[in-house]
């Protein structure tokens, strides 16, 4: 036979059953105070362990700070560039003071003037026309230059001053050229805009590489 439920009398400090109104002893009425535990206004079970609110409440932080971090990681991506541009340095002509003319970027290449400060170097010394090539160069614009004859091989004329532009003819071993325009920096080579001084032929040629100078100044 199941005991009946009983409960600790306020007034008396006895116990008595359940449903009890007035306490049989002093006869006062008794009023029970609801002891049960709440969250959030909510009334919450005993037998739930404080180890599984505190775990719940670890895993809602875990999960926000991960939100937090792939918003930000999506808004580092929209502002910072994923590519960096590459840049061609282009000395601008000595007649107009503009850009070098003829060149036409390709996507993501930005076309940058380079003005050397004057009296830095004198007209007849090696100067660094481009930042990234591997030689001085020693043109400018209005020198006529002759193809060198070390090694013996003709130099391209390209459409713009890059090694995939189209060619458009050869100036030979020995043969003269006058500077147009320039320095254009790519490859890692200074280019020139030149004139044949035999064929009349205009285009982009390169004055030389890590190991030797294709393009030769001629004194005047």
């Amino acid at each position: 036979m199941t005991e009946p439920e009983t409960f600790r009398c306020p007034q008396c400090g006895q116990p008595h059953p359940s449903g009890t109104l007035y306490c049989p002893i002093n006869g006062l009425p008794i009023e029970l105070t609801d002891t049960s535990p709440t969250l959030l206004g909510l009334p919450v079970n005993r037998k739930i362990s404080r180890w599984w609110i505190l775990g719940g409440a670890v895993l809602v932080s875990a999960i926000l700070c991960l939100a937090a971090y792939v918003s930000l990681s999506i808004l580092r991506g929209r502002i910072s560039p994923a590519i960096t541009p590459t840049v061609l340095v282009l000395l601008p002509s000595q007649a107009n003071n503009t850009p070098a003319v003829g060149v036409t970027p390709a996507p993501g290449i930005t076309l940058v003037a380079a003005t050397p400060q004057p009296g830095v170097t004198p007209d007849n010394e090696p100067w660094a026309a481009c930042p990234d090539a591997s030689y001085l160069s020693r043109l400018r614009i209005g020198d006529t230059a002759e193809v060198s004859n070390n090694p013996p091989l003709a130099n391209r004329l390209r459409s713009e001053p890059a090694m995939d532009a189209q060619v458009l003819g050869f100036i030979q071993p020995g043969e003269d050229a006058l500077i147009l325009d320039g320095p254009a920096c790519a490859n890692g080579w200074v280019w020139w805009k030149v004139r044949s001084k035999e064929s009349g032929l205009e285009g982009w040629t390169a004055e030389g590489d890590s190991t030797n100078y294709w393009l030769v100044p001629v004194s005047p």
